[in-house]
């Protein structure tokens, strides 16, 4: 067993530096560019030197489910800009960009946006008595988006111009059409970066935000300019140091508790068996806890390589926040009795029972997974660097991390005469369980506090179904049972579970747009918009059961598109002296309340929804009024 932990270890070292000259390539956009050059009806048979009126036209073609914004989106969205010289020529070459079919944007409803949806083409006008051949150089930088997420895409090709005599009419082409309604386009330096409008969460690849990327022209200082690294033996050695150091780090106390409780299981076996045998099992579990932490930093290079994500940005996904604390709770209540999981076992005194190997490796593997938003001394520095370079490059760093980080157990387990220096197990071992479980809770609340306000609702029910669930696991099965029986009644349990994750990480509907209420800006709208106003407060349970049945963010979505409402929310939480005002001047005194003010001179009579109320009900109130 030990010379295999060994050799699994020094494989995980050993491997990335053998491959360092191995590339791993970055998935390619799912996107398609053609170049077709064409001679306009209006031009001359010239020389084989030169090309006369010849346009070049420049086809993208997403994949089915992807599209992109035009070159003049509207209020969102990252503007398609399409850049074209000639070889050797600074001069920019006039563009012409067809107009984008207008509608609403696909993650923000109330905004309407330009897109080119499927395939579409621009054109590029050659200038005349150019010498062939000639290299049409083209940069294009466009979002493209899916129903879930959104990308930046920056690509560059370069197309050749042989000769210009045999080029087909480009009034005979498919695109032609297309020519006559496009316009040509502003200078790149005369297009205003927008704000993109994807979806508000990433689910690692799933749900994230995407901004359009900004050229800056920066040439920072760094006050600790000896620590920044040029070269990948420097980037070595502070990354020992700086893993070494995450041991130590506030926000890794969050985890102490798996550390703590994996050396003291290392020395509880040792009750039972012999002093030779205790040191054996506090030198295996050290390694595999430290095997833990390394594939896990080694599969984490590979990830944030590959994507092109940042440390800690894992984190950013909803989806992994909710199903790690829903798994650090499961873990919590293990040490409250509620029940036994036989893989991950943290109770001292059960070190006997399941497999102690799987559980060292995977509590090592959780315990780092948990400390990866954290970053320590030395590390900025080496992961600016590190995320740059080959894929291979940021295998060796992340592993060297690992390797800082794992130093405390590596030298344990050369050294396994240390376990004399551990109490020995007794009833103090029970308080110790419990005081790692509230530490796990802790965590568990650390990691819900990062989600976004959304999904915490989803997660709390999670955990509610999580505890439920495994407290069936423990008290409806024990070994008196069939084996059939008991792993049925674990299976729902579990089946549970996976059904209230399902449905937890289920992105939430695209919020409408609410508009906090304020007097001047109220008055500034009457009469000119039609307004939906709505008294509300976190105090007031009827009105929170109206937004869950009655005003969703479906309905309100339908709403404003079908009437072209605008959304305003009066705040009645804490004191709000104009809200009140207005409150009392449709004639009401509590809450909920919901008035809709028509447009026009009909403005000062609006339509008034007490208490609770349906959505055929709101739908018929509507349909009276407008």
């Amino acid at each position: 067993m030990m010379r295999t932990v060994f050799t699994l270890l020094l494989t995980i070292l050993l491997w990335p530096v053998s491959s360092v000259q191995a590339q791993l390539q970055m998935p390619e956009p799912p996107l398609n560019i053609s170049v077709d050059f064409a001679r306009l009806p209006d031009s001359k048979d010239n020389a084989e030197t030169t090309t006369g009126a010849v346009l070049a036209a420049v086809t993208i073609i997403p994949e089915k489910g992807w599209y992109t914004y035009s070159n003049q989106p509207g209020s969102l969205g990252q503007p398609t800009v399409l850049t074209a010289s000639l070889a050797g020529s600074p001069e920019p070459l006039e563009v012409r960009y067809p107009p984008g079919v207008r509608k609403p944007d696909p993650f923000s409803p109330e905004e309407m946006v330009n897109l080119y949806l499927g395939e579409v083409t621009f054109f590029v006008s050659l200038p005349p008595d150019v010498a062939l051949p000639a290299d049409l150089r083209l940069h294009l930088s466009l979002l493209l988006c899916s129903e879930k997420s959104c990308m930046p895409v920056s690509l560059e090709r370069t197309a050749s111009l042989r000769q210009a005599e045999a080029l087909p009419a480009a009034e005979k082409q498919p695109w032609w059409p297309e020519y006559g309604a496009s316009s040509p386009g502003p200078q790149p330096d005369q297009v205003e970066p927008r704000h993109a409008a994807g979806p508000e969460t990433t689910t690692g690849p799933e749900t994230t935000k995407y901004a359009p990327e900004e050229e800056w022209s920066l040439n920072p200082r760094y006050y600790q300019s000896e620590l920044e690294v040029g070269s990948i033996w420097k980037a070595i050695m502070l990354a020992l140091l700086a893993g070494f150091l995450l041991n130590f780090m506030p926000c890794v106390l969050p985890v102490v508790s798996l550390k703590i409780s994996s050396l003291v299981s290392g020395c509880v076996r040792g009750a039972q068996c012999s002093e030779r045998a205790r040191r054996q099992a506090f030198t295996e579990h050290n390694l595999l806890f430290a095997a833990g932490i390394l594939a896990y930093f080694l599969v984490l290079s590979l990830v944030l390589s590959l994507f092109g994500l940042a440390w800690g940005e894992l984190f950013q996904s909803p989806k992994l926040i909710m199903i790690l604390s829903a798994a650090v709770f499961a873990l919590a209540l293990s040490l409250f009795d509620v029940y036994t999981l036989p893989i991950i076992n943290l109770r001292s005194g059960m070190i006997d029972s399941g497999n102690p190997r799987a559980s060292a490796f995977s509590t090592g593997v959780l315990a780092t997974l948990l400390a990866t938003p954290c970053s320590g001394p030395f590390l900025g520095g080496v992961l600016a660097w590190a995320l740059v370079q080959p894929s291979m490059v940021v295998a060796i760093v992340f592993i060297s991390i690992g390797v800082g980080m794992a130093l405390p157990y590596l030298l344990m387990s050369a050294w396994p005469g240390l376990v004399r220096f551990f109490p020995k197990p007794g009833a103090w071992t029970v308080k110790l369980e419990r005081i790692v479980g509230f530490f796990l809770l802790a965590t568990c609340i650390y990691l819900i506090n990062i989600l976004p306000q959304d999904y915490l609702l989803s997660a709390l029910v999670l955990l509610w179904i999580t505890g439920v669930s495994f407290w069936i696991w423990g008290a409806w099965t024990d070994l008196n049972q069939s084996t059939r029986k008991r792993w049925t009644i674990r299976s729902a349990a579990l089946s549970l579970v996976v059904a209230a994750a399902a449905w937890a990480v289920q992105p939430p509907e695209i919020s409408v747009h609410w508009r906090d209420f304020s007097a001047e800006d109220f008055r500034g709208r009457l009469g000119q918009e039609r307004l939906l106003v709505d008294f509300t407060a976190d105090w007031c349970v009827s009105c929170k059961f109206l937004e869950q049945t009655t005003l969703t963010d479906k309905n309100l979505a339908d709403w404003g598109k079908r009437y072209g409402l605008t959304y305003i929310r009066v705040d009645l939480t804490e004191q709000n002296p104009q809200g009140m005002s207005l409150l009392r001047e449709l004639g009401s005194q509590s809450i909920p309340v919901v008035a809709v003010f028509p447009q026009g001179s009909d403005a000062n009579r609006p339509l008034v929804l007490r208490d609770l109320f349906t959505s055929a009900n709101m739908e018929e109130a509507l349909d009276q009024l407008f």
